[in-house]
């Protein structure tokens, strides 16, 4: 797609910096060679942090991820499509990695959706000027006292559509499902 379409999914960079990335990683190698790379990566992460991962947490998770509506979330949507490993522990890693693009795409939606600025969103943020540099936006940085209501609204919005997906899974399940990830971080 042209550089533009990446910019515009790619919300809260600065449209020089996906330029320039965009063309210097095409010369490196095919989206989707680098999308199946960075998802390996994910599953290889995961295979290297979690020694055993409950099937059920993936089954779950899984649900979670495929009931998701994708209406508006590119990013969300590629990610969803991927192919997934066979294996539960790099399956969860891609999954999880899906499940942080939903939250993205629907946190991009929900800053356009009050009308902030991405910078303006970014600082105001918890890392703050920081994740601005993070993201290479060139200083000097809006206040973010400027814009905390408009920063609390578009907070409230995300966690309003993030939280959706989970209505697939009942109040019992849930509650599994937190138990479940919580054991996977437990030394």
């Amino acid at each position: 797609v042209p550089v533009q379409v990446v910019a515009a999914a790619e919300a809260f960079f600065p449209y020089e910096v996906v330029e320039t990335h965009w063309l210097e990683g095409r010369a490196v190698m095919a989206p989707m060679d680098a999308a199946l790379a960075y998802s390996a990566f994910c599953s290889d992460f995961a295979r290297s942090r979690f020694a055993e991962v409950p099937d059920r947490a993936v089954a779950l998770v899984e649900r979670v991820v495929d009931g998701a509506e994708p209406l508006g979330l590119p990013l969300f949507a590629a990610w969803r499509a991927l192919p997934r490993p066979d294996d539960a522990a790099g399956r969860l890693g891609l999954l999880l990695n899906v499940l942080r693009e939903h939250r993205g795409s629907v946190h991009a939606a929900a800053v356009a959706a009050v009308g902030m600025h991405p910078l303006a969103a970014i600082v105001s943020g918890s890392y703050g000027p920081d994740n601005a540099r993070f993201f290479e936006w060139p200083e000097p940085y809006p206040a973010a006292e400027d814009h905390r209501d408009d920063w609390e609204r578009a907070e409230t919005l995300t966690s309003a559509a993030a939280g959706r997906p989970y209505a697939v899974l009942d109040a019992d399940e849930r509650a599994e499902l937190v138990g479940l990830l919580t054991g996977l971080l437990a030394p």
